[in-house]
């Protein structure tokens, strides 16, 4: 086989078993949940692929050497694009035959499908070629059909005054379609002129930043208040701190889309409740930040030192490994839980109490904080699991990749230790989590949180584990997942049935 293709199905290969293992998922669960799981996967999975296929490129800084060849360009497009469609089709294939193999599900043409991968395959490639980043590629073939869709919406409803589904429906289409058409174009006519000069180098390798003008505006007012801070220990904070930086310029979009929409939801008042389109504003801005900022701060602590080949220099510093390791996990864990879980929070709050005062609720018992205790445990486990995949990998997408296969495997684990409860329940036990007790849920997630980070380190610190290693942590995981959900759905311990 050509090495060149061997190289591209390579890349491919961990976000194409993510997809696929997504695809699997309404055939271990008897109900309807898991199928807003395996979209939302299925979704990420496709957009991954799209994107890697050329920004594995940029990752690696191997674009130059690719380009310099005695090979048409047009050879490299095919191959790529050949490796990515197979890939895309087969995934597809297996996502429709999930979806249609229900009972409940053969009368649906679930249309979604197709358009979905369609929109990855053309668009993903032409973003990652415009940013020369893969995480940006990724975000950007997402949000642009997104916008597409919801622009069109606008437009039949409250530009023309048409209630008319079906026409919505086809014109949707339709734009997407010229929408796959025009980047794929675009995307070939890109690589067919994409020059990479020497000078870019150090910045090819960066896989998300922000502009340095923007950088530097944002951060003149903290220069004065940093540089009071010396020693060690401040370096090393300010030296992850910067490495947030990405994190913290989310936040602000997020804020900023999130003002924006409270100010349109103002001028919507007087509209029905299912014409105020300000509140899918609202919804898609939580929920494309309160996914995202914990991937990014978790695998941006570590991948990106990685990815810049400065992970072994760090841990030749003065400083010993396990100083640097705690500063490390502090900011990291100390941004996420605050900028994707306080700042969400509070404004959702402050939301409710500006433009529903008759429903806010301010009475915090014992139970409510307890509720919001397990959600921060949640969220802080969630963090670890990517910090701990970025400890695994060489850079960001790979980390998040392998982040939300342990999810997925982890999802997995829960659900047949529950189906076996479930089969031998003569023995007592219970086939359910309750999650009506906070603390039979914080509880053995707090666990999980100490061993992930525990193994987090380990393998910070050995730089590179050994397959026997990776073998015995994936085992002590797994089987921590199972028997965790074995003692808490347990009848005997006095959980209620």
């Amino acid at each position: 086989m050509n090495p060149r293709i061997t190289k591209d199905i390579r890349v491919l290969l961990p976000a194409f078993a993510l997809t696929l293992s997504a695809c699997v998922l309404p055939f271990f669960v008897r109900t309807s949940e898991p199928y807003l799981l395996m979209a939302v996967l299925f979704s990420l999975g496709c957009m991954i692929m799209g994107a890697l296929a050329f920004g594995n490129e940029f990752q690696q800084n191997t674009l130059s050497l690719l380009l310099s060849q005695p090979i048409p360009r047009i050879s490299f497009w095919k191959e790529k694009m050949f490796c990515l469609g197979i890939a895309t089709a087969a995934v597809t294939s297996a996502a429709w035959l999930a979806f249609n193999l229900r009972e409940k599900f053969q009368a649906d043409v679930p249309w979604s499908l197709i358009f979905i991968p369609l929109c990855a395959f053309c668009g993903a490639p032409l973003w990652t070629l415009l940013s020369r980043s893969t995480l940006i590629g990724l975000l950007l073939s997402f949000l642009v059909p997104a916008f597409i869709l919801g622009g069109n919406s606008l437009f039949n409803e409250d530009v023309m005054m048409w209630n008319d589904q079906q026409l919505k429906w086809y014109s949707g289409i339709a734009l997407l379609a010229i929408y796959c058409g025009l980047t794929l174009w675009f995307g070939y006519s890109r690589f067919r002129t994409l020059q990479v000069l020497d000078a870019g180098s150090i910045v090819l390798g960066r896989e998300l930043s922000i502009p340095s003008r923007l950088e530097a505006l944002l951060l003149r007012p903290f220069r004065a208040l940093a540089a009071r801070f010396n020693g060690p220990f401040a370096a090393l904070l300010k030296k992850e701190l910067r490495l947030q930086q990405i994190s913290f310029f989310l936040a602000g979009l997020f804020c900023l889309v999130a003002v924006l929409g409270g100010i349109l939801y103002l001028g919507q008042l007087h509209l029905p409740a299912d014409k105020r389109w300000a509140l899918w504003i609202f919804t898609f801005d939580y929920a494309f930040y309160v996914a995202m900022l914990p991937l990014t701060a978790g695998a941006l602590c570590v991948a990106e030192e990685k990815a810049w080949g400065l992970t072994e220099w760090h841990l030749t510093l003065p400083p010993s490994v396990m100083k640097q390791w705690i500063t490390k996990i502090l900011v990291a864990l100390a941004t996420s839980v605050g900028l994707g879980l306080l700042l969400p929070g509070i404004l959702a709050l402050v939301g409710e109490e500006m433009f529903n005062p008759s429903h806010s609720d301010s009475d915090f018992s014992l139970e409510s904080i307890l509720v919001f205790l397990t959600f921060m445990v949640g969220h802080l486990l969630l963090t670890s699991i990517v910090i701990y995949a970025a400890c695994l990998c060489t850079n960001t997408i790979r980390a998040i990749v392998l982040a939300l296969g342990m999810l997925l495997l982890g999802f997995f684990a829960v659900q047949i230790t529950i189906a076996i409860s479930a089969r031998y329940d003569h023995f007592g036990l219970r086939a359910q989590l309750h999650l009506n007790d906070p603390l039979l849920v914080a509880i053995p997630l707090f666990i999980l949180l100490c061993l992930v980070q525990w193994f987090a380190f380990i393998s910070y610190r050995a730089r590179k584990l050994t397959t026997l290693q990776l073998a015995l942590q994936a085992v002590i995981l797994i089987g921590s997942v199972c028997l965790l959900t074995f003692v808490f759905t347990n009848g005997n311990l006095g959980i209620a049935p």
